[in-house]
């Protein structure tokens, strides 16, 4: 790795405890030991008190404003830093790191992003290969990308139980905010359909981002009288809490219909907790059914249904899908190989920038 150290500027659009802000803080402050760190974020943003503490250790700076000329790199977190691209292109080399999965097209579709990013940024990050050749191929135009996954660090801390379940019962975990696209409303059907008392969720995350959602959501499980004491809104966690729960669990429920390899699946499997997982997308290349997961069609309660039914009723298989979903996280989504390969990019960017002519 070159010693050469970067001045670098990263913009987000976010400070919560949501994936991509997780992404990018841990690992600018993996970085901030041999590069400069300022974090450009949007004005009156609230930060997670996490996050900052977490970013004030590792002394790295956040602002609302900045200088363009005193910095060598821009690092555009998500689609939503197509705006800062476009603003200091041809001024200092620019990364562009995908996020998004078919949120992103439709964003760009209503013309709520730009797509002139793609061609003015100096290198693209996706963190799967699927992204870049389903989804955003159209805006490349045959241009070259770098594909990093996701990388976590592994989770053995010792964590105290968070919670209290009678002897015998099974517990399971659902992460992100309340939303259809995050499927929480299946994982009540689902435990509707079973019909086991048993069985209890704990689903943590905002109200915010579709509180109409999140209203009708609290109501229907309400109403649904045999299992509304199973279901347990714990609102938004912070990532020790996350990492409490994901240690004394069951499994990790993650019925999604439109995410990737994601922070939550990759920290159940840091945990050695199994990951029950719809197949959207690129999820069944981590997540292999019947091997380091339970897989099931996008949408089908049925499915997911017999999922939680095959876990909650044996210890064996739980253990076998958790070691095995570890072996996986180990192999793939390591965090030094994440920041290895990120910081690869941002150098040679820096460096081609200085040879060539920037894109503009």
């Amino acid at each position: 790795m070159s010693d050469r150290k970067l001045r670098i500027l990263a913009c987000c659009h976010r400070f919560d405890y949501s994936g991509a802000p997780l992404l990018l803080f841990r690992l600018l402050a993996a970085l901030a030991d041999r590069h400069e760190i300022t974090v450009l974020g949007p004005k009156g943003e609230t930060v997670e008190p996490g996050l900052l503490k977490e970013d004030i250790a590792a002394g790295i700076q956040i602002v609302d404003t900045v200088v363009t000329g005193e910095f060598d790199l821009l690092l555009a977190n998500t689609l939503h830093g197509a705006k800062s691209i476009a603003q200091v292109a041809g001024k200092f080399p620019t990364v562009f790191w995908i996020h998004e999965p078919k949120e992103g097209p439709r964003f760009i579709e209503k013309g709520l992003i730009s797509t002139e990013a793609f061609a003015l940024s100096d290198a693209i990050i996706f963190p799967t290969r699927w992204q870049a050749e389903e989804l955003y191929a159209p805006y490349l135009k045959g241009r070259t990308y770098d594909i990093v996954p996701y990388g976590i660090e592994p989770r053995s801390k010792p964590r105290a139980k968070p919670f209290e379940l009678p002897d015998g019962a099974t517990a399971l975990l659902q992460l992100g905010w309340l939303s259809p696209r995050k499927g929480q409303h299946l994982t009540a059907a689902a435990l509707d359909y079973l019909g086991d008392p048993n069985i209890h969720v704990f689903i943590a995350g905002s109200d915010a981002v579709d509180p109409r959602f999140a209203d009708q959501l609290k109501a229907r499980v309400s109403e649904l009288e045999n299992i509304a004491s199973q279901v347990h809104f714990l609102g938004v966690l912070g990532p020790d809490e996350v990492d409490a729960y994901l240690a004394h669990v069951d499994a990790l429920v993650f019925p999604t219909n439109d995410d990737l390899i994601t922070v939550s699946i990759l920290e159940a499997m840091a945990r050695k907790t199994p990951v029950i997982s719809s197949d959207f997308g690129p999820i069944p290349e981590t997540v292999i059914d019947g091997e380091t997961g339970l897989l099931f069609p996008v949408g089908d309660v049925k499915a997911f249904m017999d999922c939680i039914h095959r876990v909650a009723g044996d210890g064996a298989l739980r253990k076998r899908l958790g070691d095995a979903g570890h072996a996986m996280f180990q192999k793939k989504h390591g965090f030094a190989d994440h920041v290895s390969a990120m910081e690869a990019v941002f150098l040679r960017t820096f460096c081609e920038w200085k040879t060539a002519p920037p894109r503009n």
